[in-house]
């Protein structure tokens, strides 16, 4: 028992995106997609880190128009990472 009863292969099939997403390879080519045309029009993002590990890091990117839109984005980090 780990978490509120659950094994741990209970909390594993819990946590498992593909289940959920079962076309996330398609979402993964598309999202590359977008990202690449992002950098082509707005240019290298700048680097800033909010923790100490090399996974901790977010891409800031000039806005070329006035005012400058804010945009905020949340990444849950073990899936970007390749989790599940």
């Amino acid at each position: 028992m780990f978490f509120l009863n659950y094994s741990q292969e209970e909390l594993d099939r819990a946590y498992n995106q593909r289940a959920y997403a079962p076309n996330q390879e398609q979402v993964e080519l598309h999202l590359q997609r977008r990202s690449q045309e992002a950098r082509q029009r707005l240019g290298m993002p700048r680097r800033q880190s909010y923790g100490s590990s090399p996974a901790e890091k977010l891409d800031i990117f000039q806005s070329h128009t006035t005012p400058a839109p804010t945009v905020f984005s949340r990444v849950d980090a073990s899936v970007a990472l390749g989790g599940s």
